[in-house]
């Protein structure tokens, strides 16, 4: 993910927008006849592993032999992305702590950023990923209340809450599948409130996660 860390004014209020233009390979795939991979450019299959280079935070289709020598060297800067998607029963979020991240359409996802040293919430709009005002004492009574949290993988994977309407659905996630999302709200937003295209679509990917998602409870062991 390229990303670009705009400042918007408000009252006492400055929103990072995230850029995620073109970053999944999904969306690559509509303008290219095969996949490279990101690190060597040897051809790869469908199903290949992810890696996320940690200082520009792309997301990099990989080939078997690179995802290997990313675990083995460190210093490539580059993290394997788990594919695994856990729905999560039970799961604990005040409505009053959900309100205090004023965030203004239902969707958020919550991931470490290693480089900031902390978990940063985001939600997706039509210009991006905006970050919420997610505090460390907020975070910390997520995890007390929702042990499992404690299993997220830094950079890699996010809590993603879907709260639009009635709706109370909460995983966890690989982080490209936060950046799916996000792209896909922005490519369908239309007008102020976002237009029905959008939210059917937002509506699709939901359905489609639950049907992939794994249940597990809520507990430390995912």
């Amino acid at each position: 993910m390229t990303e670009r860390l705009a400042v918007e004014s408000g009252q006492n209020q400055r929103a990072a927008v995230y850029d995620t233009p073109g970053v999944l390979c999904r969306f690559q795939r509509r303008r290219m006849v095969v996949d490279r991979c990101g690190l060597c450019r040897v051809v790869i299959s469908d199903e290949h592993p992810h890696l996320i280079e940690l200082s520009s935070r792309d997301i990099i289709c990989s080939c078997q032999a690179c995802e290997l020598i990313s675990r083995e060297d460190p210093e490539m800067g580059c993290l394997r992305i788990p594919d695994r998607i856990l729905y999560l029963t039970n799961f604990q979020l005040s409505n009053a702590l959900w309100e205090s991240l004023l965030i203004p359409n239902g969707i958020a996802f919550f991931v470490y950023h290693s480089a900031r040293k902390k978990v940063i919430a985001l939600y997706p709009g039509p210009a991006g990923a905006v970050e919420a005002l997610l505090t460390p004492a907020s975070w910390k009574e997520l995890v007390t209340d929702n042990p499992v949290l404690r299993g997220m993988e830094a950079d890699t994977e996010a809590l993603l809450v879907n709260r639009v309407g009635p709706i109370r659905e909460y995983y966890l996630v690989s982080i490209n599948q936060c950046y799916w999302l996000g792209e896909t709200v922005r490519q369908n937003w239309r007008g102020l409130s976002g237009g029905k295209e959008v939210w059917d679509a937002v509506r699709n990917f939901f359905v489609s996660l639950r049907e992939t998602a794994r249940r597990v409870g809520n507990t430390g062991n995912a």
